[in-house]
């Protein structure tokens, strides 16, 4: 079974190009989309790593090819933002 598994990461600071280059090392595992409410940041980090980016993490949710979101923002943040992967996820 070749099974792939297709990332998003929510959170584009410091610590997001070092979960970028570990996915980048799992067989069968690819980053297909950023997120971060600083605009900058996403297009940055969606240009070094080929995939797409958006400025409001609601709108990578809504994709369908993703099946495993890294939540990388400020601790204070993450159980909004994960409580809506969750709601996405079992759309």
């Amino acid at each position: 079974m070749n099974t792939e598994f297709r990332f998003g990461i929510i959170g584009c600071g410091v610590i997001s190009r070092t979960h970028a280059d570990e996915i980048g090392k799992i067989q069968g595992a690819s980053l297909v989309a950023v997120a971060d409410v600083a605009e900058d940041c996403a297009k940055n980090m969606a240009e070094a790593y080929g995939v797409d980016w958006y400025s409001d993490y609601l709108e990578l949710l809504k994709r369908e090819d993703i099946d495993i979101v890294n939540i990388l923002t400020p601790s204070g943040l993450r159980a909004e933002i994960a409580i809506e992967a969750a709601r996405y996820g079992s759309m």
